[in-house]
């Protein structure tokens, strides 16, 4: 299966930031340039308060297999 890479941002952790962090974390690649896209989006308004933010970005290295 094949999905983003997704996690919390931490306290004092900006969103490109936790982008970075994340993807290293869970696929081996790093960001070379990122931005924002939009600010933060609701999943399920009225149900919960999770927020969702996009970074698109350029990246390097290979994928790691986990």
């Amino acid at each position: 299966m094949i999905e983003f890479p997704a996690g919390l941002v931490e306290v004092g952790e900006t969103i490109n930031k936790c982008a970075y962090r994340e993807l290293k974390e869970e696929t081996g690649l790093e960001i070379i340039h990122s931005r924002v896209c939009k600010k933060p989006l609701y999943n399920s308004p009225g149900i919960i308060n999770e927020t969702v933010s996009y970074v698109f970005a350029d990246v390097c290295g290979n994928i790691s297999k986990k």
